[in-house]
Parts: C-alpha cells; structure tokens; sequence
C-alpha cells in the first residue's frame, strides 16, 4: 500500500468542493505518486468530475479530462 492512500481517504469529503484544476491537479498527483485510491475516492472524483465539466471554463474541461 502507498504511503498517500490513507491520505487519499481522507480527501474523499472534500471532493464535492474541489474546482476543476484542483482535481486534474490530485490526479496528475495519483499518477506521478502511483498511488492507487480508494475505489469510493475514484468515485467522488468522477462525480465531482461531471457536475464540473458543466460548469467549467473550456481550459478548466481540458485540465480535468486530462488529469
């Protein structure tokens, strides 16, 4: 298990007010950490994800989708 998957747990009920930068920025994170989250931190984040995408600037679209 990753050091960061405990705390990757603990960023599940801030998820819900994350923008759309700071999520592809915790997922680039995750990636670049191969830390592999909680299957319920997965799915917040997509989640979170789609109510963002509608809302979001067209960069903003960009960095979430490829975080």
């Amino acid at each position: 298990m990753p050091l960061v998957t405990p705390q990757l747990a603990a960023v599940e009920p801030w998820i819900p007010r994350l923008s759309a930068r700071i999520m592809s920025q915790l997922q680039w994170a995750m990636v670049a950490l191969r830390a592999a989250p909680p299957p319920e931190v997965l799915r917040a984040l997509s989640r979170q994800g789609a109510r963002e995408l509608r809302r979001a600037a067209p960069r903003e679209c960009a960095q979430l989708v490829w975080g």
